[in-house]
């Protein structure tokens, strides 16, 4: 798979896979309740999307 499509394909799963981890710890919560919960696990998932990223090969100039 060429860089592009590699790109593609994360920016376009990347939304779900970030996303879909905040549903569980807001189940049962009124929205402003769940917020603190939802955002703590928002953060620990982009830092974790963050660290996986610099393992990312560096881009190549043609």
């Amino acid at each position: 798979m060429d860089a592009p499509g590699l790109q593609q394909t994360a920016m376009n799963t990347g939304p779900a896979i970030g996303v879909a981890p905040a549903g569980p710890p807001t189940a049962g919560h009124t929205p402003l309740g769940a917020l603190p919960s939802a955002l703590a696990v928002l953060a620990a998932t982009a830092a974790a999307g963050a660290l996986l990223a610099t393992r990312l090969p560096a881009a190549r100039t043609a």
